[in-house]
C-alpha cells in the first residue's frame, strides 16, 4: 500500500479539531491546505470545525490588525521618550556651555565704562551682615576644634555652625567698631548699619570687586577699541540667546528660582512641550502595554482549544513580539525622562471586552 493510500485511509478518522491543525500549520508554512482534510470530513464535524477555522479567521485577521496597532502606538511612544530626552539632553548640554561660560571667561569691556563700575560699585553702601559674612568666608585661621565631619559621609572636614556664628558676630562688633572709629564710612538705616564698600575694600587692601552677569570677570581694552569691544559683547549676546531659546536643565531651573527669577518664554513653551509629552508617556505606555497583555491573554485561550499551537502566523507573531519587546525595553529608560509608570496586568473586564470583540462568533 503506497503512502498516499495509507493517508487516504487516515482522512477520514481525523477530528474536526485534527482538520482545523492541518489547515493552521499549513497557513503558519504559508502553503496550500491539502483538499482531503475538508472533502473527507463528515458533515456531523463541519459546526466545530468552522468554529476553529473562525478562531484562526480572528487571531490572524481582525486581531492582528489591532496588534499592528498596537506596533504603531508602541512606535509612537518610543520616538516621544527619543523626543523627550533630545530636548532633556539638550538643554543639559546647553547648561554646560553657559556655565562654562560664565566660571571660565571674561566679558570684554572699555576702560572708561570699566572705571564707571567700579566707581559705582565704590559708592555702594552695603549692609553690615554682608561684609561681615565675607570676612568669615575669606578666614583661614579655624581651629580643629571648629570643625566637624562633612554630613554627606565624606572625609572633609567643615566648619560647624557654631564656630562659624560665634566668628561672624565677633566680625560684626569688629566692623561696627572701626566705622566708629572713623576707619570704615558707613551710617545707620534703620536699625541697620551701612558700610561703604570703597572704603571696606581699601581697608581690606583688595580692589573692589565688579563682576558681569554672565563671565568671571572683565577684559578691560583700550577706549580705542571700544568697536572690537562691541563686537565681542555682540558674540557672547548670541550665545546668550542661544541658551534663551534653549529647553532649561532641572540644574539651571533650580538656580533660577533660587534667585527669584523666571525663564524665559521660549524655554517656558519647551517645559510645556517636555510636560506634554511625559504626560502622554505616562498615559500611554501603561495602557499600550495592559492591551497587548490583554491580547496574548486572549490568544493564549485561543492556543488552548489547538492543543497549545500558537494561531498566528508568523508575520502576526513577529509583530506582537516586537510590540512586546519596545515596550519591555522602553520601561526602563523612562525613568531617566522623569516619567514613572508601572506595567500591569489588565483587569477582567478589559480581557473579556477583547475577547467578545474580536472572538465572538456570530451565529
Amino acid at each position: 500500500m503506497s503512502g498516499n493510500q495509507r493517508l487516504d485511509r487516515l482522512y477520514p478518522a481525523l477530528t474536526a479539531k485534527e482538520r482545523a491543525l492541518l489547515v493552521l500549520r499549513a497557513w503558519k508554512g504559508d502553503q496550500e491546505e491539502d483538499v482531503q482534510v475538508r472533502r473527507t470530513m463528515p458533515q456531523s464535524q463541519a459546526p466545530d470545525f468552522n468554529h476553529y477555522i473562525h478562531l484562526m479567521n480572528a487571531a490572524n485577521g481582525d486581531l492582528g490588525k489591532y496588534i499592528t496597532v498596537l506596533n504603531l502606538i508602541a512606535t509612537q511612544l518610543g520616538l516621544k521618550h527619543a523626543w523627550l530626552a533630545s530636548l532633556q539632553l539638550w538643554g543639559i548640554r546647553v547648561w554646560d556651555l553657559a556655565t562654562y561660560i560664565a566660571l571660565h571667561t571674561n566679558e570684554p569691556i572699555t576702560e572708561s565704562e570699566h572705571r564707571r563700575l567700579v566707581e559705582k560699585a565704590r559708592a555702594e553702601m552695603v549692609p553690615l551682615a554682608e561684609l561681615a559674612e565675607v570676612l568669615v568666608e575669606g578666614y583661614e585661621g579655624w581651629s580643629e576644634a571648629d570643625k566637624e565631619q562633612a554630613e554627606d559621609g565624606d572625609d572633609e572636614q567643615v566648619v560647624t555652625g557654631k564656630a562659624w556664628n560665634r566668628l561672624l558676630a565677633e566680625k560684626k562688633r569688629e566692623l561696627t567698631r572701626l566705622v566708629e572709629e572713623g576707619t570704615l564710612a558707613g551710617r545707620r538705616s534703620g536699625r541697620r548699619l551701612l558700610i561703604n564698600n570703597g572704603s571696606f575694600c581699601d581697608w581690606l587692601g583688595e580692589p573692589v570687586p565688579v563682576c558681569p552677569d554672565w563671565g568671571k570677570g572683565y577684559d578691560v581694552l583700550p577706549d580705542d577699541q571700544a568697536e572690537r569691544v562691541e563686537s565681542l559683547k555682540g558674540e557672547r549676546l548670541r550665545a546668550q540667546e542661544v541658551v534663551a531659546r534653549s529647553p532649561i536643565s532641572p540644574m539651571q531651573r533650580f538656580l533660577e528660582e533660587q534667585l527669584g527669577r523666571r525663564v524665559t518664554d521660549r524655554q517656558e513653551r519647551w517645559d510645556e512641550a517636555m510636560a506634554a509629552l511625559r504626560q502622554s508617556l505616562r498615559e500611554g505606555v501603561p495602557w499600550c502595554w495592559q492591551e497587548l497583555r490583554a491580547v496574548e491573554m486572549v490568544l493564549a485561550e485561543v492556543a488552548e482549544e489547538f492543543d497549545g499551537e500558537d494561531p498566528l502566523v508568523p508575520a502576526v507573531r513577529e509583530v506582537l513580539d516586537k510590540t512586546r519587546q519596545d515596550l519591555v525595553e522602553l520601561h526602563p529608560l523612562l525613568s531617566f525622562v522623569d516619567v514613572e509608570v508601572e506595567l500591569t496586568e489588565p483587569d477582567e473586564e478589559r480581557v473579556e471586552f477583547l475577547r467578545q470583540r474580536w472572538l465572538r462568533q456570530d451565529t
